[in-house]
């Protein structure tokens, strides 16, 4: 889709770093990752403004109460739904374009 991307992080360290570089205009998470939560990367996109969707199984009551208006894909998640998300999350940051 022309999005330049700079994961995947396979921990939350990993994509805290990916953030604190300042690479990460927007970001797909997963909220299991290889046995610990992304919900600490999620307290980070938040605090800095970055949009960022949950790709899981979960739904919003699975999450604390600062996700539940988070947007959430379902997974398995086709295609058109991943590029979908990916817009809707680059809309809301116009003068960036890094996924």
């Amino acid at each position: 889709a022309g999005y330049p991307v700079i994961g995947p992080g396979s921990s939350a360290a990993a994509a805290r770093q990916l953030i604190d570089a300042g690479k990460a205009d927007v970001a797909l998470l997963d909220i299991q990752l290889n046995g610990e939560t992304s919900l600490p990367v999620a307290e980070t996109l938040l605090a800095r403004g970055i949009p960022f969707a949950f790709m899981t199984g979960f739904g919003p009551r699975d999450v604390p109460t600062p996700f539940r208006n988070c947007k959430f894909v379902p997974k398995p998640a086709g295609d058109a739904a991943l590029l979908n998300t990916l817009a809707d999350l680059a809309s809301l940051r116009p003068d960036k374009h890094s996924l």
